[in-house]
C-alpha cells in the first residue's frame, strides 16, 4: 500500500515543457485520478533532500532512502557461483553479438 502525506499546496510553479509531454502527463493523471500538480509534487518528493552533497572529486553523494537501503544485499547469494554466472552471460553476449554480426 502506498501512502503519501497530504500537504496544502501554496506556491505556484511555472514549468515549460514539450507539448507532447504535457499531454502525456494529463492522460496519465486522468488514468490515476491525480492532478498534474500532484504528479509533479510526488516526483519532487522522490528527489534527495538536504542529504545531497558533492565531494571534492565532483561526485554527487546521495543518502539512500529507507526503501532503497532495505534492498541492499537482496540478491546476495542468489548466484551460488557468481563467477560461473558471469562467464555464462559473457558467452551468451559473444554468441549474440559477435557471431550474429558475422552473418
Amino acid at each position: 500500500m502506498y501512502v503519501t502525506q497530504v500537504t496544502p499546496m501554496n506556491t505556484k510553479l511555472t514549468l515549460r515543457l514539450d507539448e507532447g509531454r504535457i499531454e502525456q502527463a494529463k492522460r496519465y493523471a486522468a488514468l490515476t485520478g491525480k492532478s498534474v500538480s500532484r504528479l509533479v509534487e510526488d516526483y519532487f518528493a522522490l528527489l534527495p533532500s538536504d542529504d545531497l552533497a558533492k565531494t571534492p572529486q565532483g561526485v554527487i553523494e546521495v543518502t539512500l532512502t529507507p526503501r532503497v537501503r532495505s534492498m541492499l544485499g537482496l540478491l546476495e547469494g542468489a548466484y551460488p557461483n557468481a563467477e560461473a554466472a558471469r562467464d555464462d552471460y559473457r558467452r551468451y553476449r559473444e554468441t549474440k553479438y559477435l557471431e550474429g554480426a558475422s552473418r
